[in-house]
């Protein structure tokens, strides 16, 4: 897990803030640590609920904008939320694809340095990139991107 003191028994009581995942947890708090420790307070002391929170407050919090170029059925600039608003793209064509990454939060003091407690060496956030055919299930294209610091292309 990636939360510090969280251990597997405890992800239960993310359910009470409605949160299956780190960034639903996060848009859930809207930054509120009282509403993040009510929930903890039954498992952790002060100082651990600090730490989960203080892990949270790191966690890079991006914009992301796609557009599609070149022959798309459709124009599309908006991120794809469901199913139904996927770019669709003539089959034998090529495209460019352009997304723009943007950091809503500030980083820390610790800069763009991940909270990774398991590596012994202090990890650079990084970001990958992977389209693919949603029917097959394959992969067309992955491309690593490096850490967002202000707005990126």
């Amino acid at each position: 897990l990636v939360l510090p003191h969280i251990e597997p028994h405890m992800v239960y009581l993310f359910s009470q803030l409605k949160a299956s995942c780190i960034p639903e947890l996060l848009y859930n708090l809207k930054g509120e640590y009282e509403k993040l420790a009510r929930v903890l307070r039954s498992e952790l002391d002060e100082q651990e609920i600090e730490d989960v929170w203080a892990a949270l407050k790191r966690m890079p919090i991006l914009d992301v904008e796609i557009s599609v170029l070149g022959n798309v059925a459709g124009k599309c600039k908006e991120p794809p939320r469901d199913a139904s608003k996927w770019v669709k793209v003539k089959t034998g064509c090529e495209v460019t694809l352009n997304l723009q990454l943007k950091r809503l939060n500030r980083p820390g003091r610790e800069g763009t340095k991940v909270f990774a407690p398991r590596y012994q060496k202090p990890k650079d956030e990084g970001w990958i990139v992977v389209v693919g055919l949603r029917e097959t299930k394959e992969m067309c294209a992955l491309k690593r991107l490096s850490a967002v610091r202000g707005s990126t292309r």
